[in-house]
C-alpha cells in the first residue's frame, strides 16, 4: 500500500484493465483499425516497411 502511495505499482499485481481501463482484446481490435498502427506492428514483428506514402512521417 505504501509503495502505491508513492507512485510505484508492482506490474504483477495489476492488469492493463485495472491501471488504464483497457480491455486487451478491444485494444488489439482498435489497433487493427488504425493504418499507421498496423504498419508499426508489422515493422515491430517482421521488420517490414510500409509503402503507403501517408506513413512516411511515422517512419
Amino acid at each position: 500500500m505504501q509503495a502505491r502511495e508513492h507512485g510505484h505499482i508492482d506490474p504483477g499485481l495489476y492488469t492493463p484493465v485495472d491501471v488504464f481501463g483497457l480491455d486487451c482484446d478491444k485494444f488489439v481490435e482498435e489497433q487493427e483499425r488504425v493504418p499507421w498502427m498496423r504498419a508499426f506492428k508489422a515493422f515491430q514483428q517482421d521488420e517490414a516497411l510500409a509503402l503507403d506514402s501517408q506513413l512516411k512521417a511515422v517512419c
